[in-house]
Formats: structure tokens, sequence, C-alpha cells
């Protein structure tokens, strides 16, 4: 049985990889809105489900698209502690490329409404600086969870190739065993043949 190398990804898992991140974050989104419809339901009965689902499928969508280059990252250069010091300062530098990304995209993608004054606002460097600002906790926390998760999913692939390269080392000593006693056999039979 090939043995195929856990940090290597063909562009099916990568495809499997985008497909998996748009359905998992796409069910956060979901659950998102309807908390959000469910709570502003009392307050504007005439607002529907839809408007409130859209923030949450835009912000789901920017997450999943950037989901997929983090894990790449994480599989490439996971954090070690022999190298501490650059595993932070790489890591930190991805939560700052994965912040400027994912405002940079919402703010192209869908303006920012102003809850004071109840309108859209145009967009401009100030609403940036106000998603920057504004969101940064919550960008924050989604980049650890991306992170968190994406060591665990690479720890599991890491076990299943060490179990499967484990379970192929086993077969392959049992065949030598095998070869062994069948040589160790024939010489018998052909002193019993001879007879």
């Amino acid at each position: 049985m090939k043995i195929s190398d856990p940090t290597k990804l063909t562009a099916r898992q990568i495809g499997m990889a985008y497909l998996c991140a748009f359905a998992g974050w796409g069910i956060v989104a979901l659950i998102s809105g309807s908390q959000e419809y469910v709570i502003m339901k009392e307050a504007k009965e005439h607002e529907s489900f839809l408007a409130y689902m859209l923030l949450p499928a835009i912000r789901g969508s920017i997450t999943a698209f950037l989901t997929v280059p983090i894990y790449l990252v994480v599989l490439k250069w996971p954090f070690s502690r022999k190298s501490f010091f650059l595993s932070v300062a790489r890591y930190i530098g991805l939560a700052a490329a994965f912040i400027v990304c994912f405002i940079t995209i919402r703010w192209l993608v869908y303006p920012t409404f102003d809850f004071i004054h109840m309108k859209w606002m145009s967009r401009s460097w100030e609403t940036l600086q106000g998603l920057v600002f504004g969101a940064f906790a919550d960008e924050i926390s989604l980049y650890l969870l991306i992170v968190l998760g994406s060591h665990a999913w690479v720890f599991y692939r890491h076990s299943q190739f060490q179990d499967l390269k484990r379970s192929n080392l086993q077969r392959e000593l049992a065949e030598l065993q095998l070869q062994l006693l069948q040589m160790q056999l024939q010489p018998h039979f052909i002193f019993n043949t001879l007879h």
C-alpha cells in the first residue's frame, strides 16, 4: 500500500478542504444569522430572515476563503518548540495578514452600516479603519480558532500517517518471517523427496 506524505496535498485534497471550510463556516453563519433574527424579530417584525443572514454569510464566506491558506501554512510550518521565537513571529505575521485580508475583502464586498445613524456608509479610509478597530477582537478570535483547528487536523493527519506506516511495517515484517520459515522448511522437503 502506498503511503502519501501528510504534508503534501493534492489539488483534490485542497478542493475538499475548501468544500469543508465553506460547509463549516456556512453552518456557523446560519446559526449566527438565526440567532440575530430571533433576537431582533421582537423589535423589527417586518425584517426578513434573509436580511439577517446576509452579513453572517459574507463573514462566513470570507473566513472560509481564508481558512485553507492558513491551514496550508500550519501544515508547512507547524508551531515548534525548537524554533519557538520563529514560530511566534511567523504566526503573528500570519495573524496580521489574516486581519488585513479579511477586513479588506469585507470592506470591498459589503459596505459598512452605521448603527447609530441607521444608514449605509460609503467606502472610505475612515470606514476601513472603523472595520479594523471595530472588529479586531472578532478577527483575532476567528484567526486563533482557525489556527487551533488547523493544528488539530495536522496532528490527526500525522497520527494517521504514523499508524499507516506502522501497520505497513508490521505487514512487511510478517511477510519476511513467513519467507524465512519457508526457506527453513524447503531443505527438509528436498531431503525427504530425495529419500
